[in-house]
């Protein structure tokens, strides 16, 4: 390369180059020092003077031009002194003075057009590349509000180092972007500090002179020097990998000096608020981190590629609909025309590599995907109703579908995002927001909440703040889980949910018989409600009108939907009135899972007591053969014994508390022969085992209607709209869900799966028409059955003994010496309270010595035994749970003792007072069980 190629390269491209650079910085520079200096009024002043002088000189030139000159014109005079001074200028142009210098000035014109006019290309190329990028790049500083240079720094690197897209192949989902919002976080760190941190690092004062004779300023400046250089080294990791989470962490290492940490501090509070966008989200003041020996920012957020991508259809619309116009309450055709504009950009920005997969994995998982629940599950799930018996779900207000109704509320959902947003920043809840669904009346936004341990744990107060700044009437109800805030409110919109959809959509393998659904949620998903050894009881709370009744028999007939009657059958028990009185078998629409003819305890007290009892002597029953068949549970014994099998049974009693309050009615001597609240205590206690399931409903869940120990040993929890703040913290504990804010009928919060993984839904809408008809097409599958056990044998049971634990009789007593303790004696009491009581109290003990001495959970639990080699890896728990079983049952135990002299006590006052003994019916019970048997088989026989 010679001399001349440099010369030439200088001329052609560097001084272009840096003239436009020049150019473009001088105006970048003008146009930011204008824009600070910037004054609306004085600029309205100096454009008002402006126009006025404007103004007068236009008035003037007018004056001249169609008034003064015409009439000039006019006169002679005039046209004489004109021709000489136009003759007297020519004379002058045509000197040879003048003449000189126009000769000149073609010498220069022609000398400079020849010399540059080669290179006017080159610098037109430079301006236009120049100020092109340099438009882009400012553009996007003002989107950052991060200065221009920093910007360029970011951004000019980036598209620099393009083999960084080959990062796509290790598993990362956007390497491009992860560098750039590094370099944005930096950027926008340093220009949190003022400008005079950088003036004292660059031996500036801060009035803009440099210190002088080699001074270094005063220990504030120093400290302004460490604190800028400390942000300089600030360490930022952001990693978006194909897991789904995208991760950040600043770090800015703390100091030598005191002072200069005390500085950083303070220029860090705050700054997560600042920083935080594109998935990240980092709590507002930084936590210190002794290990890496600084403060740090640490963010993670659930990022999926794809998402945006799976947003065309809401993207390229038509921005002139009619919806979008400001009469119809729409932002206007320009205003939407331009957001249009910017939705595709972002759109096409997100079409990468990655996230193209990503989107074609999720449609090939959405469209063929393949149910394998039923490969690894306990039982395959049946299809036994007629779903086309079943009506479409239409809203009764506008008569409209569910899919018409999504679209409608969906749009609306999504209009009222802005104002979300801003209602939670008002309460100083920064989230970032994800997406927003809608079910229901409702539409569910979610937010991404940042790390931060100052998050409030109590919304009470943040609700109904929210309420009064979106200006609605229902307060909406937020829950918080994992870092996403929820926020369901009232869209307005109706969208029903079809039990249809549902039953259609469910998995085809259930670990537990008794397996139905709640209704679905915000995404159409089934909600799940399974009953079994880990779960065996669950209650419903709902107040009147939120549609208690009708999330029941959507629960029923989901569990119908997937079982065989012969092993399943439902006993329905009304505290209030007769909602289950359709279910009879007696009547119209016999439905062949019912166990037993419903019972309404508001109109039929004598029999909804007799067949809780029944229920009681069931579980007494089941629990001495499986005793004496050494079994534990009733899927063991149907395995052991297939000729034997016996049902599940799934109790359904509504409006639980209303019965156990007719108890307040009986005399003291009745109560251990009618009274209800013992036995259901009983049934949650003992049930667990011989696969009999308690659904119990109640339309409050305040203590006063419902036992704490009932509801001690029902671990699932199912809440509808409730009346008092108390019952939200009774009916789903734990949770901070507010139940008393549900306005809508038939949606619902469910922590049947643990109260961390808490379900929001609404359940579907069946009619009476519509549940006779289902009751027709099970009955036509399987045929009418007969009741396992009649009205008048549930009757009679009242009157026999029942079958204790250990397979002998139990004699109750019915007596008017019977006394009750007060306060009642509970599991809870040690057998030395017990003891201690007066002895006319022990016709009570006596009665209930089942639940309070071998059920006492005070006494002294014996030592585990060690398991031998052969159970080393079986069944552990079994193993240590039969051992419990003997030990705790030897002779000499401190419990069986006592309970031996109260049988021994009783024993002499029977003799003594000739106390008439109950005569058995064990084999009533047991010849009702056997009707089981002769259930009709359905076509799906044996899939179960």
């Amino acid at each position: 390369m010679n001399f001349e190629s440099i010369i030439w390269f200088i001329l052609h491209y560097v001084l272009p180059y840096g003239i436009a650079f020049a150019v473009l910085f001088w105006l970048i520079e003008f146009s930011f020092r204008a824009w600070i200096k910037a004054n609306i009024d004085i600029a309205w002043d100096k454009v008002i003077t402006g126009a006025i002088i404007v103004g007068c000189f236009a008035g003037l030139w007018a004056f001249w031009h169609w008034t003064l000159h015409p009439i000039l014109l006019k006169q002679p005079i005039w046209v004489m002194l004109a021709a000489r001074f136009h003759t007297f200028w020519e004379l002058f142009l045509q000197s040879p003075f003048m003449q000189s210098i126009h000769q000149k000035y073609e010498l220069v014109s022609h000398w400079i057009s020849t010399k540059i006019g080669d290179y006017r290309w080159y610098y037109w190329q430079a301006f236009v590349v120049t100020f092109f990028f340099g438009a882009i790049i400012d553009s996007i500083a003002l989107v950052w509000r991060v200065s221009f240079p920093r910007t360029a720094n970011v951004v000019v690197p980036a598209y620099l180092t393009f083999p960084r897209v080959f990062l796509y192949l290790v598993g990362r989902q956007t390497p491009m972007a992860d560098f750039i919002l590094a370099g944005k976080l930096r950027a926008k760190i340093k220009e949190n500090l003022n400008d005079s941190y950088e003036a004292a690092v660059q031996g500036y004062q801060d009035n803009g002179q440099p210190f002088k004779d080699g001074a270094g300023g005063t220990a504030a400046t120093q400290t302004k020097k460490a604190t800028a250089v400390a942000m300089r080294r600030t360490k930022i990791k952001i990693k978006t990998t194909a897991n789904g989470v995208r991760e950040a962490q600043i770090l800015i290492r703390q100091s030598r000096e005191t002072e200069t940490d005390r500085s950083i501090e303070n220029a860090l509070k705050g700054l997560g608020d600042r920083i935080s966008g594109n998935s990240i989200f980092f709590p507002s003041d930084p936590t210190y981190n002794s290990k890496l020996k600084g403060y740090t920012f640490n963010s993670s957020v659930s990022y999926e590629a794809d998402e945006q991508l799976g947003a065309w259809k809401d993207i390229f619309t038509n921005p002139f609909n009619p919806d979008n116009s400001t009469s119809q309450g729409g932002k206007g055709y320009l205003v939407s025309y331009f957001e249009k504009i910017g939705s595709i950009l972002n759109y096409i920005g997100h079409l990468t590599p990655y996230a193209i997969y990503r989107r074609f994995i999720k449609l090939s998982e959405y469209r063929y995907a393949i149910d394998e629940s039923a490969e690894v599950a306990n039982f395959k799930v049946q299809q036994n109703l007629d779903l086309s018996v079943i009506p479409p779900a239409i809203d009764p207000k506008t008569k409209n579908d569910a899919k018409t109704q999504r679209t409608i509320a969906m749009r609306k959902a999504k209009a009222r995002i802005p104002d979300v947003t801003m209602a939670l920043n008002a309460v100083k809840i920064n989230g970032q927001f994800k997406k927003v669904e809608v079910g229901g009346n409702n539409a569910i936004y979610e937010y991404v909440l940042p790390q931060d341990p100052n998050l409030p744990d109590n919304f009470d107060r943040i609700q109904k703040q929210i309420a009064n700044y979106l200006r609605i009437k229902a307060t909406p109800i937020v829950t918080l889980s994992a870092g996403i805030l929820k926020l369901s409110i009232d869209n307005g919109v109706n969208v029903p949910a079809s039990f249809s959809d549902m039953i259609l959509a469910r998995k085809k393998g259930v670990s537990n018989l008794i397996s139905g659904m709640l209704g679905v949620d915000e995404l159409g998903n089934p909600i799940y409600f399974e009953l079994g050894d880990s779960n065996p009881h669950a209650i419903l709370f709902g107040k009147t009108g939120t549609g208690k009744t009708v999330t029941i028999m959507t629960i029923v007939y989901s569990v119908m939907s997937a079982v065989d009657p012969s092993q399943v059958k439902m006993v329905f028990i009304d505290g209030k009135g007769n909602s289950f009185e359709f279910m009879r078998n007696d009547k119209g629409h016999p439905n062949p899972y019912v166990y037993a003819q419903p019972a309404d305890a508001s109109g039929d007290i004598e029999y909804a007591r007799a067949l809780i009892k029944h229920l009681e002597n069931e579980v007494r029953r089941r629990i001495a053969i499986f005793k004496e068949n050494s079994v534990q549970k009733l899927a063991e014994f149907n395995k052991k014994f297939p000729d034997q099998k016996m049902p599940e049974l799934l109790v359904i009693v509504d409006e639980f508390s209303a019965i156990m309050d007719k108890d307040n009615d009986l005399k003291p001597t009745e109560v251990s022969k009618l009274g209800t609240a013992d036995r259901f205590e009983y049934l949650a206690k003992m049930a667990r085992s011989t696969g009999i399931r308690l659904l119990f409903a109640n339309q409050t869940a305040r203590k006063d209607k419902i036992r704490g120990n009932i509801t001690a040993n029902i671990t699932g929890r199912v809440s509808l709209g409730l009346s008092e703040a108390i019952e939200s913290d009774i009916a789903l504990p734990d949770t901070g869900i507010k139940a008393h804010f549900i306005s809508q009928p038939g949606e619902f919060y469910s922590i049947m799966n643990g109260v961390a993984n808490f379900e929001h839904g609404n359940s579907p809408y069946l009619s009476e028409d519509t549940m006779n008809a289902l009751n027709d097409s099970l009955t036509k599958k399987f045929g009418r059955n007969d009741y396992v056990i009649s009205r008048e044998e549930v009757l009679a049971e009242m009157e026999t003994t029942v079958s204790d634990g250990d397979g002998t009789n139990t004699d109750y007593i019915d007596t008017e010496d019977v006394a009750i303790p007060d306060p009642k004696p509970t599991p809870d009491w040690t057998l030395d309270k017990l003891k201690a009581l007066d002895k006319k109290y022990w016709f009570y003990l006596y009665n209930h010595r089942e639940e309070l001495i071998e059920n006492n959970t005070n006494k002294k639990a014996p030592e585990l035994p060690k398991l031998d080699d052969e159970n080393k890896d079986g069944d552990q728990g079994k193993a240590v749970g039969k051992s419990i079983f003997r030990k705790n049952r030897e002779s000499n135990s401190p419990y069986n003792s006592f309970k031996k002299e109260l049988e021994e006590w009783y024993k002499a006052q029977k003799d003594a007072e000739t106390v008439d003994s109950h005569r058995s019916t064990g084999s009533i019970v047991a010849s009702s069980s056997d009707k089981v048997k002769d259930v009709t088989e359905g076509n799906d026989k044996g899939q179960l």
